[in-house]
C-alpha cells in the first residue's frame, strides 16, 4: 500500500469501528441502508458562488484549472453572460475570476491535456447567431493557469459552424487527446461538414481528419462510452439516439445502433436531454441513462400549466405565422403579467387590444389589471398582436395573431383564472426517460426499474453514489411547470433492481419561475460524499448543495494523474474489486449534454466495506496502474502530476 494521501474531514462512523474490531470484513449493503434518507444544504452563498440569474445550456464543466488537486468551476451561460472559471480557494469558497473563459454565446466547454503537459486546457464551442454567424470552437491552452486563445495556431480556425458540443477524446490510441466538435444543422448551404473531426499532431496543431459517420450525425449533444469494453472509446450520441462503435482502425466508426437496440421495436429515440454512464447493477459493463423531455421550441406549442394555489394560468405557443386561442372563465377582473416573446427576425414587441373597442396597451410584462366592464366585446384581429376580451357570464377570450414568423416562442401569464380551460387543446410536455442496461453486445430496455417521476419533462441526469452504499444512483434535472420551479428528483438504487424516488433531498431552489436544466455530481469538500452543482435555466441561478451524508457508509476517493507516458487521466477506467463484487467508473463528468468535466477524482462508495481488495486503472494508452489491499475512508493517487 503506497501514496496515501489523507484529504478533508475523514468521518469515523459505525462502520469505522467495525473495520477496527474485524479488519478486513466486509458485507452487502441491505435495502435498508439504501434507503436511508440522503439530504443536502444549500451552501451557495456560504462558498462564495455569485451569480446573475441567466439561461444556461446544459451544464457546468468541472475541472483543475491551476492544478492545485482542487475542482475549480468553468459555469457559462447562453449568450447574456460570458462563462466565468471560479478558481477554489483553500478554504473552500471560490474565487471568480476576472477574465472571462468565454465571452458570448457560450454552448459546450470541454477540459483536457491535450498537449500533455499536466495542466486542463479548454475547448469551447460557440454558438452561430441562429445561423447567421457560424463560428468555430476556440481553443484555450493553460499556461501555468492562464487561458490563452491558441485556436488559430492550432490549426482548427477554419472549420465549425453552429457549435453545439466539444469532446476531447483520443481516436486513434496514440495517448493523446483528438477533437470531436458536433454542431446544429446548418441554416445556409455550405461545403462544409456539419460535424467536424481533429486529430492531435502532438506538436500543439491539428489537422481536419474525414470521418464519415461522425460528419454525417443528426446530433446535438453526446456521450462516450465503451459500451463493448473493446477498450476504445464509443458514443451515444442524441438526438435521436445513435449508437456509434469505434472499429479497431483510427477514426473509424461504425453505426450499431440497429444492433445495440435490438429489443427495441421502435428504434427511432428521440426527445433525448441528457445521458449518464453508471454500471448501475454492478455487472462489470456501462448502462445509460437517458434523460427525456421537451426543449424550448417543442414546448411552444399549446402548453399550459395552473396553478391552483395562486389562481394562475401561464400559457406558451408557437411564434411561427399562426393564430389562436381560448376562452377561460374568470371574475370581474384578470392581472395579466409576464408577457412575452422570444425575439426573432422582427425587433419589436406585440401590442395587446383590449375589448371591442380596441383599447391599446404596451404588451404587458409587468402586472396590468383589466376589469371586466373596459374589456366588454371580441376586439377585431387585424395586426400581429395579442387581443383581450370578456363575453360575459364570467367568460373571457384570450386570442393572438401573428402576421409573420414574427417570434422562437410567445408567453403569457393571466391570474385570477378559476379553472384552466378546457377549449384549448394542450400537449403534454411528459416523456417517458430510458434506462439502458448493457447485456454486452445489445442494451436491453430496463425503464420498468425506474420510479413515476421519471416520466416527466426532465432535462438533465447525472450519476453518483450519493449514499455511499456501492450502487450508483441518479439525480433528474425537472423543467417543472412553465413558471414554477419544481423539485428535482433523486433516485436511490436498490441493489440494481429497482430505483426509489426522493424528493426531500433539499437540493433544489425552489419557488422562482426558472427551471431545472443540469449539473454536475462531485465531492466539493472532500468529506467522502458526493455533493451537486446545479444550474438553473431560464432566469436562474448556479446552486451549491452539500450532501450531509450516510453515517453508516464507508468510500473512498482515487485521484488519477498522468501515467508515467504523460498520458492523462481523461476516460481512463478504474476498477476497484471488494471481496464479493467489482465497481466500475470512468473518468470524466458525471453526466452529458454539451459540455465536457474531467473529474479524476474518482469517487466510491463502499457500503459497509472496510476493505478493497484491488485497483486497477487503465488509461486510455492501454497501461495499467494497480494496488492492491487499501483501506476505506482514504483518499490514494495513481500516477504523478507533470
Amino acid at each position: 500500500m503506497k501514496n496515501i494521501v489523507q484529504k478533508g474531514r475523514i468521518r469515523f462512523s459505525l462502520a469505522l469501528s467495525t473495520f477496527i474490531c474485524l479488519t478486513g470484513c466486509s458485507q452487502v449493503p441491505n435495502k435498508s441502508q439504501s434507503q436511508q434518507t440522503v439530504k443536502f444544504i444549500n451552501v451557495t452563498t456560504e462558498v462564495g458562488l455569485v451569480t446573475p440569474a441567466t439561461w444556461k445550456y446544459g451544464g457546468p464543466t468541472i475541472t483543475d484549472i491551476n492544478s492545485d488537486g482542487e475542482y475549480d468551476l468553468i459555469l457559462g451561460s447562453h449568450h447574456e453572460e460570458p462563462a466565468y472559471t471560479f478558481l477554489k480557494r483553500t478554504d473552500g469558497t471560490y474565487a471568480k475570476q476576472e477574465q472571462p473563459a468565454a465571452k458570448w454565446d457560450v454552448h459546450g466547454i470541454a477540459a483536457g491535456d491535450y498537449d500533455n503537459d499536466g495542466d486542463n486546457d479548454l475547448l469551447v464551442s460557440l454558438g452561430g447567431g441562429n445561423g447567421s454567424s457560424p463560428q468555430p470552437a476556440r481553443l484555450l491552452n493553460n499556461q501555468k493557469g492562464e487561458l490563452v486563445d491558441v485556436t488559430e495556431r492550432a490549426g482548427i480556425s477554419e472549420l465549425g459552424a453552429r457549435g453545439r458540443s466539444v469532446r476531447w477524446l483520443d481516436m486513434d490510441n496514440d495517448g493523446d487527446l483528438d477533437i470531436l466538435h458536433i454542431t446544429a444543422m446548418p441554416i445556409k448551404e455550405t461545403q462544409q461538414p456539419r460535424n467536424v473531426v481533429f486529430e492531435n499532431l502532438g506538436n500543439g496543431c491539428f489537422a481536419y481528419k474525414q470521418t464519415k459517420v461522425l460528419e454525417d450525425l443528426e446530433a446535438e449533444r453526446l456521450l462516450i462510452s465503451d459500451i463493448n469494453n473493446d477498450g476504445r472509446l464509443d458514443l451515444i450520441t442524441f438526438s435521436p439516439l445513435s449508437i456509434i462503435v469505434r472499429g479497431e482502425s483510427a477514426f473509424e466508426f461504425k453505426d450499431f445502433t440497429q444492433q445495440w437496440l435490438t429489443e427495441f421495436e421502435d428504434k427511432h429515440i428521440d426527445f433525448i436531454t441528457a445521458a449518464a454512464e453508471a454500471d448501475f447493477d454492478n455487472d462489470g459493463d456501462m448502462d445509460i441513462y437517458l434523460s427525456r423531455g421537451k426543449t424550448y421550441y417543442q414546448i411552444a406549442n399549446n402548453a399550459m400549466s395552473y396553478d391552483q394555489p395562486t389562481k394562475r394560468l401561464d400559457i406558451r405557443d408557437e411564434g411561427n405565422k399562426s393564430s389562436d386561442g381560448f376562452i377561460f372563465e374568470a371574475g370581474d377582473e384578470v392581472i395579466l403579467s409576464d408577457f412575452f416573446r422570444w425575439f426573432r427576425n422582427v425587433d419589436k414587441d406585440m401590442p395587446l387590444y383590449v375589448g371591442a373597442a380596441r383599447k391599446k396597451y404596451e404588451m404587458p410584462k409587468a402586472a396590468l389589471v383589466i376589469n371586466a366592464e373596459d374589456a366588454k366585446g371580441i376586439p377585431k384581429q387585424s395586426e400581429t398582436a395579442w387581443y383581450l376580451g370578456y363575453l360575459g357570464d364570467n367568460k373571457w377570450q384570450l386570442s393572438w395573431q401573428l402576421n409573420e414568423n414574427y417570434a422562437w416562442d410567445i408567453r403569457a401569464s393571466i391570474t385570477g383564472v378559476q379553472s384552466p380551460p378546457v377549449d384549448w387543446k394542450t400537449q403534454d410536455l411528459s416523456v417517458p426517460d430510458l434506462l439502458l442496461e448493457n447485456r454486452g453486445n445489445q442494451f436491453i430496455d430496463s425503464s420498468h426499474k425506474l420510479p413515476p417521476l421519471s416520466n416527466d419533462n426532465n432535462w438533465g441526469v447525472i450519476s453518483a453514489d450519493f449514499n455511499n452504499d456501492s450502487y450508483s444512483d441518479f439525480f433528474v434535472y425537472r423543467f417543472g411547470e412553465l413558471r414554477k420551479r419544481v423539485t428535482d428528483v433523486l433516485l436511490l438504487n436498490q441493489l440494481g433492481q429497482s430505483f426509489d424516488q426522493l424528493t426531500n433531498h433539499d437540493a433544489t431552489v425552489t419557488g422562482t419561475n426558472a427551471h431545472g436544466d443540469m449539473g454536475a455530481a462531485f465531492d466539493h469538500n472532500d468529506d467522502g460524499f458526493v455533493d451537486i452543482l446545479s444550474g438553473d435555466d431560464d432566469q436562474g441561478k448556479w446552486y451549491l448543495f452539500e450532501n450531509t451524508g450516510v453515517s453508516n457508509t464507508n468510500y473512498v476517493t482515487l485521484e488519477i494523474a498522468h501515467n508515467e507516458n504523460r498520458v492523462g487521466p481523461q476516460n481512463a477506467l478504474v476498477e476497484l474489486e471488494l471481496d464479493d463484487r467489482t465497481l466500475t467508473k470512468r473518468v470524466g463528468s458525471s453526466g452529458s449534454v454539451h459540455s465536457q468535466s474531467l473529474l479524476n477524482q474518482v469517487h466510491f462508495g463502499l457500503g459497509q466495506n472496510t476493505r478493497i481488495k484491488k485497483v486497477t486503472v487503465t488509461y486510455r494508452d492501454g497501461s495499467q496502474l494497480i494496488k492492491t489491499d487499501l483501506a476505506a475512508n482514504q483518499r490514494y493517487t495513481f500516477g504523478s502530476s507533470l
